[in-house]
């Protein structure tokens, strides 16, 4: 055992494996605890810096539980950015009234962003580089550090392969958390 320990060597930089890097356990280690600690936006679920997806059923309270989860972290300061794919500005609307017709009063730093009514991506880009440059151009228009997007499925809708059509929009969006960005996806169970 000591021999085959003594044979591997210490990597002091990473070794690039293609699109991976190599780096002893120890060293991911030492590196890190040199960084802060991510905040906590929503304890144990929504994280500086990550992606969260929520996944489940259609008609659970996804969109729900999203709208409340983003109203907690803004009302933290933290200006937050719901894309909702979903709802008309009416259902919205319905959704955060009481019988009595009170507006429920959400912090000035929670955005919502919605599909322009009869919008048309121009000719010869695509609608995952459309979308992508529209988000973009949103978190900016607001300055969002945390940005829900309900739902995922709405993006690629015209594609019957969900999960093929939602990489290139994943892939965007990782590289967007790599700037700073947190997420929180919502996505439906794709119905048998």
């Amino acid at each position: 055992m000591e021999a085959i320990l003594s044979e591997q060597k210490e990597l002091t930089q990473p070794a690039l494996s293609g699109m991976l890097r190599v780096r002893s356990a120890n060293q991911v280690l030492k590196e890190s605890s040199e960084t802060p600690d991510p905040k906590q936006y929503y304890p144990h679920m929504i994280v500086e810096g990550e992606i969260t997806i929520l996944f489940a059923d259609t008609g659970i309270g996804k969109s729900v539980i999203a709208v409340q989860i983003g109203d907690y972290i803004a009302r933290q300061g933290v200006p937050l950015l719901y894309v909702d794919l979903e709802l008309s500005d009416k259902q919205f609307e319905k959704r955060y009234r009481d019988d009595g017709g009170r507006l429920y009063r959400f912090p000035d730093c929670f955005y919502r962003a919605d599909f322009t009514p009869s919008f048309e991506y121009p000719k010869g880009v695509s609608y995952e580089d459309y979308f992508i440059k529209s988000l973009r151009e949103a978190i900016t228009a607001c300055g969002a550090k945390v940005v829900i997007i309900d739902n995922m499925t709405k993006l690629s809708a015209a594609d019957t392969d969900t999960a093929k059509a939602t990489i290139p929009i994943m892939n965007e969006v990782t590289k967007l958390k790599h700037e700073g960005l947190t997420f929180l996806a919502i996505e439906h169970n794709k119905k048998s």
